[in-house]
């Protein structure tokens, strides 16, 4: 179950700041991959990152801060890019590549 805790809209860089509370009752905490398949039915703006998930000690509860935009153009200007990378599978190194560098 996903639920919105708090959501503040930062007009100066056009994005709004989502915390979402994750309760994941006998499972463990959810992954990125997971979080970005269900979140676009809780966010009306097309283009977001996920900034962090926490667990909450003691309760089978994740809180997971989201950062959406309206264009991809300015979410990639003011998040930096090892954010798109997380959760995703690595991309295997040809052996030519491991030689040209």
């Amino acid at each position: 179950m996903i639920r919105e805790e708090d959501k503040k809209e930062n007009k100066a860089i056009g994005r709004k700041e989502i915390v979402f509370v994750v309760t994941h009752e006998g499972k463990p905490q959810p992954s990125r991959a997971e979080l970005e398949k269900l979140l676009p039915s809780k966010i009306k703006e097309k283009y977001f990152v996920i900034k962090k998930i926490e667990s909450r000690f003691g309760k089978a509860e994740s809180r997971v801060v989201v950062h959406a935009y309206k264009d991809e153009k300015t979410m990639k200007h003011y998040e930096p890019a090892h954010l798109f990378k997380r959760g995703k599978p690595k991309k295997e190194e040809t052996k030519e590549e491991k030689i040209n560098g």
